[in-house]
């Protein structure tokens, strides 16, 4: 997870989500022009969230390597409203979460709406 704070003033109000995809956080961080336009604009704290399997996001399960059975879209989203509610839990429930994507993580974003 990559986490930007430098446009938030006095308190986070907004959270900018992107929903990581096929590839390595490094690879979209600076990538998403729009991600970084809106958030100087609004004021957000941006979360850059890396997809299981991807990068360094390898999940440890003992006893068992390369599972690529943990690598389920119902796990991938699972994981994104795992760290929305622990942001949640860090700037209050008032925050308003955005989730944004491209690609496989815009379909993630989209399903984070159901």
């Amino acid at each position: 997870v990559c986490f930007y704070d430098g446009y938030v003033k006095n308190e986070t109000k907004y959270v900018l989500f992107y929903v990581g995809n096929e590839s390595p956080v490094e690879e979209y961080v600076n990538n998403t022009g729009l991600t970084w336009e809106v958030g100087a604009e609004i004021g957000a704290l941006l979360v850059f969230a890396e997809h299981r399997y991807e990068g360094k996001s390898v999940p440890e399960i003992k006893n068992m390597t390369n599972c690529l059975s943990f690598c389920t879209v119902e796990q991938a989203l699972a994981d994104y409203a795992s760290l929305i509610q622990n942001l949640q839990d860090e700037f209050g429930n008032g925050i308003k979460v955005i989730a944004i994507g491209g690609s496989y993580g815009g379909m993630l974003a989209a399903w984070m709406r159901q």
